[in-house]
């Protein structure tokens, strides 16, 4: 192989896992979130 070849790759790869990070994080952002505690002030908050 030749070295531009291998760099190629490599930068294939990192944009790869890059954006499968990226999606992962989208895909999680919308997972329900767990409830706070009582006593946080969560419910005390009203929204305008």
């Amino acid at each position: 192989m030749e070295t531009q070849t291998i760099i190629a790759a490599i930068i294939i790869l990192a944009a790869l896992l890059y954006v499968g990070s990226m999606l992962l994080k989208r895909v999680k952002s919308f997972s329900p979130k767990k409830a706070c505690g009582n006593e946080c002030g969560c419910e005390a908050k009203t929204k305008n």
